[in-house]
């Protein structure tokens, strides 16, 4: 890169807003599954929803964490808390999805 070559950081690259797009896809479809699976079945009902509860906590420690702490430039803490609790929930929910998709049709056709 050239040393006169001047970057706008309010611009977007394109593979930012497909990474956006992405996340922001698979953050909303966990989420309405987990909540979906816990309203419609009895069985696993209490796991999908510690899933739900575990992505929109985190999600809320992320958003809140600046708030509380020192305005140092840094990444807080409490920010990566909330990034790992809501990924275990996004994880808890794919496993919800993969479970329903790949273990369940094996065990109802078999008698």
């Amino acid at each position: 890169m050239h040393s006169d070559t001047v970057i706008d950081p309010n611009t977007w690259a394109v593979g930012e807003i497909i990474s956006i797009v992405l996340f922001v896809t698979l953050y909303l479809s966990c989420l309405v599954l987990t909540l979906w699976k816990a309203v419609r079945n009895a069985h696993g009902r209490f796991y999908c929803i510690v899933c739900a509860a575990s992505i929109i906590i985190g999600s809320f420690v992320i958003v809140l964490a600046p708030l509380t702490s020192d305005s140092n430039g840094e990444m807080p803490p409490q920010a990566g808390v909330g990034t790992w609790i809501m990924i275990l929930g996004l994880l808890g929910s794919v496993a919800v999805f993969i479970w329903g998709r790949v273990v369940e049709p094996t065990t109802n056709n078999s008698k």
